[in-house]
């Protein structure tokens, strides 16, 4: 009996080493990877515990206003972090992700990947650079705001992650051509009734000259 006892709680202190380490797994951040990274939810943890000031991300080539379908060269940028010299094995990666439309990789780029879940991030080859150029497709429809989400890591290429290495991150976006503003909107409440029965009849008129105009376009 007192073996069995014993082995009751060799194996309940072995389920609980076993759910101990499930939890260290499920908590653990995202790091990043020469070979690119995905799945960021709040920052480069294994290279720095906190976004640098020294290092600024910039997501660059968007459209003020996007048509439905439509293809932009997005390019995103890493300024400033640890100084690149001769013995640096590579010099920084990114993740970008946008919450509509796609994004892809540009002919024969080989700096550039997309993972699985649409993200992009850079190669084990585009590690040895801080900017990169990627494809976005806008969504079907002009009534959104997209909104795209950048993570940018500045290395010193020593080949190890650490606190000399600086990250950042930076949010930018893009309107459909048709998408309005909502606190624009609730704005011209302060201008009485008038001003939304005008609104409604600005809007009405736009719709009709763009569908316009896009019909003869196809003709």
């Amino acid at each position: 009996m007192a073996h069995l006892r014993l082995s009751g709680v060799a194996l309940t202190l072995l389920l609980l080493a076993a759910l101990v380490a499930g939890a260290s797994t499920l908590t653990a951040p995202v790091s990043a990877k020469e070979t690119g990274i995905t799945g960021i939810t709040s920052g480069c943890f294994c290279h720095s515990s906190a976004a640098a000031d020294d290092v600024q991300v910039h997501i660059e080539g968007l459209p003020e206003k996007f048509r439905a379908d439509s293809t932009h060269e997005v390019t995103v940028r890493i300024e400033g972090g640890p100084e690149v010299t001769q013995n640096s094995s590579n010099q920084g990666g990114f993740n970008l992700r946008a919450d509509a439309g796609e994004l892809s990789v540009m002919a024969e780029d080989g700096a550039v990947q997309i993972m699985d879940d649409g993200e992009a991030t850079h190669t084990a080859a585009g590690n040895d650079q801080r900017e990169w150029t990627v494809l976005w497709t806008a969504p079907s429809t002009e009534l959104i705001r997209v909104t795209f989400t950048l993570y940018g890591n500045s290395v010193n290429g020593d080949g190890s992650p650490g606190p000399e290495d600086h990250w950042n991150t930076a949010t930018a976006t893009a309107d459909g051509w048709n998408y309005i503003d909502t606190e624009d909107v609730m704005k011209l409440r302060n201008f009485g009734p008038g001003a939304g029965i005008v609104l409604v009849i600005c809007l009405l008129l736009y719709a009709y000259i763009d569908r316009k105009g896009s019909s003869d376009e196809e003709e």
